[in-house]
């Protein structure tokens, strides 16, 4: 869904944002169903960069900013956080670095822990946060592998209707 617009923009046309153009996508609540969305979602992600480099170049993308902050980086965030998890282990002779090491050991074991722990924020922010970017890991490994990534995969029809016109 990100694609069609990118292309009208680097057409030179403006996309605009209508708050009367409402959308109704209603989402199952089970895990298994969130895994395989994220890892779609993500993986196309991927297929986007790997199709349209050129998007990469400020000087043939006016939007190249937005698009790097808000689609790519979040990709790399898995190789940043490991980078930093090792780093921290190698300065582990620093007080500092010891403190920043305990707290990213931390955030993992309360992200591996959280469906075994009490719902809280401080349990949901962290298993959330780990479980997205484990999730741009298997998105990256269902893009290299996957031959059928260009297929849709449709989800369960909703048992409740879409909301009507009276319904806002």
């Amino acid at each position: 869904m990100f694609v069609i617009p990118m292309q009208i923009a680097l057409s030179g046309h403006r996309v605009l944002f209508e708050p009367r153009a409402v959308a109704w996508d209603p989402q199952p609540l089970e895990p298994a169903a969130e895994q395989r969305r994220k890892r779609r979602t993500l993986a196309g992600n991927f297929q986007m960069l790997f199709r349209y480099p050129g998007w990469l170049l400020p000087w043939r993308n006016r939007l190249w900013w937005p698009l790097i902050a808000h689609k790519y980086l979040r990709l790399l965030a898995p190789l940043f956080l490991l980078a930093a998890w090792i780093g921290n282990a190698g300065l582990l002779g620093s007080p500092i670095f010891r403190l920043l090491f305990a707290g990213q050991c931390t955030l993992y074991l309360i992200a591996a822990a959280a469906p075994w722990l009490p719902k809280s924020k401080l349990v949901s922010l962290p298993a959330g946060f780990v479980f997205l970017n484990l999730m741009s890991v298997r998105a990256f490994w269902h893009y290299v592998t996957s031959p059928d990534l260009q297929r849709w995969e449709t989800a369960p029809k909703p048992t409740e209707a879409p909301p009507t016109e009276s319904s806002h």
